[in-house]
């Protein structure tokens, strides 16, 4: 810790010797180009603002920093440069030694080289460190082992016997860092509120670089501001490893800037949102493939700030007392497990604004506050399986701001009402969504199993599903396709009433009968069965008065007027009249071909008649087609 002493940079004078007071004076450093943190002691324990202001004679206060080469400029009021020094060497008088470990990394005074203005250091040296009581030491230069660098290049290790280093600074890993932190855990220390412990800017071009990071933050939240553990701003394309962990912060691992065609590990526990991938200004992280560990954190995952960011994120988390996952904005490819979620409130994942696609298990923490296994706001999903069971309140909820599609397999039944609800009542309206076959949607005894709420256009395909089915009056020209597993029993549809602009089409073999009890006994326009065993298997519609068939087949039969006999009433099946016009019959026998004969069709009978009785049976088959 050194004290800038030089006569020239502590007075500013004009070029005619008169002080300048108010005059600023900034100290940069000197390989960055950033405003560096300075200090009022030497033992570097109280920071001071830079620039600093001069007082009425021009004087400045004294100013500590840590060892090494700084730029120092002077300017008066009106931001006229005084002063503009480069390469200005700050050393510390009394030996080589150092307040903390994160002044040690932010050195340039020392060197492998006896160069002019830094001071040189030799393999095993010792470094004091005064917060820590200890030490570290100087690896060799051709180490490859080392904890950490300083930003002059000399490499050391840290004396860390317990594996916890703390800072009262943010560690700053810079221009390609090299850390070999295994089992370290870099600890903020008690009071210390850092906006963030460590930070990450490996490369700013697009040139490409090589870095290896291995770094282990502990927030110390309680003892604490809110905290970010680790910031990374810049990693770029090249041989780049990335192990990134943080526990007991704000935000645990926080991706901004220009992060791009990384490949990042990333494990965050008790944090409030374990990773956040965002936006920082009009630069964007993209193309990531991150795989994301967690556990007991508010949120494990968020993606927010900027539509272009992008991605693969594979997860393995527990634990959530909110979202598991936030997607507010990018492209993404999700997969993985995201466990006991919704704990507190919220619920699996919620999308507002972003593309979505991929295979994601969500299983739910909390019968009364995991509200949904998944909430679709807005954006895009493409063919996403959501595959949730546990404990949750409701399963999906879709509103109108969804494009797509998605395959919703519910693996237990929701605690709350309803499996599935497309729409939101007063929003705005579903419309086109698709819910892909294979789904699987199930509600208890009582319950909704799909709600169409303000939904239109949509199609909705399960390949199972039970419980009720309601059709909002705000929905219309929607396809739900019910198929016949679970139907004949475990199927309602709650208001007919309402579904006369929806198609339902009940795909399996069904009887009349079988189809009007899952409305309560009553048929309505837009039921459709794909093949009806009083047909043969054909396929028919309930056109408002009558079942039609679609291929113009109704019912047939056999009449049979016995020998003592002159009429016969053989009842065709059909619910309604199927008119005049659709019966077609003839002899079946050569008595019956004989005789005299008419015939009509009633409500519920083919009627058949003769002039006169016969001596033998007359047998007549008759068949009722679709009329006109």
């Amino acid at each position: 810790m050194g004290l800038l002493d030089t006569e020239q940079m502590n007075v500013a004078i004009t070029t005619q010797g008169q002080p300048v007071p108010g005059a600023k004076r900034y100290v940069y450093s000197n390989a960055r180009g950033a405003l560096c943190q300075i200090y009022s002691d030497p033992d570097l324990t109280t920071p001071i603002p830079n620039p600093m202001v001069a007082g009425q004679q021009g004087q400045f206060a004294p100013c500590y920093l840590v060892d090494g080469a700084y730029r120092i400029v002077i300017t008066d009021h009106n931001n006229k440069t005084l002063l503009d020094q480069s390469n200005v060497v700050i050393t510390s008088d009394d030996g080589l030694s150092y307040g903390s470990v994160a002044g040690l990394i932010e050195d340039t005074a020392l060197s492998y080289n006896a160069e002019p203005g830094r001071r040189q250091v030799v393999t095993g040296q010792p470094i004091p460190i005064e917060d820590r009581n200890g030490l570290c030491v100087i690896a060799a230069q051709s180490a490859t082992d080392f904890h950490l660098q300083t930003a002059g290049g000399v490499k050391f290790y840290t004396s860390t016997p317990e594996g916890v280093l703390e800072v009262d600074r943010t560690l700053r890993f810079e221009n390609d860092p090299q850390t070999g932190l295994e089992g370290i855990v870099i600890k903020q220390a008690m009071g210390a509120d850092l906006d963030q412990v460590t930070e990450i800017a490996m490369s700013t071009t697009n040139q490409t670089c090589q870095a290896r990071l291995d770094l282990h933050v502990d927030g110390n939240q309680g003892q604490n501001l809110p905290t970010i553990g680790i910031l990374a701003s810049a990693i770029k394309r090249g041989s780049n490893t990335a192990r990134l962990s943080a526990n007991a912060c704000d935000i645990g691992v926080k991706l901004t800037g220009n992060i791009e065609y990384a490949a990042i590990d990333t494990h965050a526990e008790d944090c409030r949102v374990g990773v956040q991938v965002t936006a920082d200004s009009a630069v964007t992280p993209d193309e990531l493939v991150l795989r994301v560990l967690a556990h007991d954190c508010d949120t494990f995952f968020e993606a927010t700030g900027a539509h272009k960011i992008s991605g693969t994120v594979d997860f393995g988390c527990e634990r959530a007392a909110s979202w598991g996952a936030n997607f507010d904005r990018g492209w993404w490819d999700i997969r993985g497990l995201l466990r006991s979620v919704g704990r507190g409130t919220g619920g699996g994942i919620r999308v507002d604004g972003a593309d979505l696609r991929g295979n994601i298990k969500i299983a739910g923490g909390s019968a009364s506050n995991c509200a949904w296994g998944a909430e679709l706001v807005s954006g895009t999903t493409e063919s996403l399986q959501m595959n949730i069971e546990g404990d949750y309140v409701d399963g999906v909820l879709v509103h109108g701001g969804m494009e797509g599609s998605a395959k919703v397999i519910l693996g237990s039944i929701p605690q709350g009402t309803t499996g599935l609800k497309l729409g939101v009542a007063g929003a705005t309206p579903l419309n086109g969504y698709h819910i892909e076959g294979g789904s699987r949607i199930s509600a208890g005894n009582g319950q909704t199993a799909i709600a169409l709420t303000n939904c239109q256009n949509c199609l909705i395909e399960p390949s199972h599903v039970f419980g009720q089915i309601t059709i909002g009056t705000d929905s219309a020209h929607n396809t739900l396709i019910i198929p016949r597993r679970n139907a004949v029993t475990g199927v309602t549809i709650a208001n007919a009433a309402t579904s006369l602009t929806n198609k339902v089409i009940f795909r399996g073999t069904y009887t009349l009968s079988e189809l009007a009890a899952l409305n309560g006994g009553v048929h309505f326009v837009g039921m459709e069965v794909e093949a009806c065993s009083a047909w043969d298997g054909a396929r028919g519609r309930f056109d408002g008065s009558s079942w039609v068939s679609e291929t113009g087949y109704l019912a047939s039969g056999k009449a049979t007027i016995s020998a003592t006999d002159t009429q016969v009433l053989a009842p065709h099946g059909l619910p309604s009249h199927p008119g005049d016009s659709a019966l077609s019959i003839y002899p079946a026998n050569h008595a019956a071909a004989q005789a005299t004969w008419w015939a009509d069709v009633a409500t519920t009978y083919v009627v058949v008649n003769v002039d006169a009785s016969a001596t033998a049976d007359l047998e007549y088959n008759w068949v009722l087609r679709k009329a006109g």
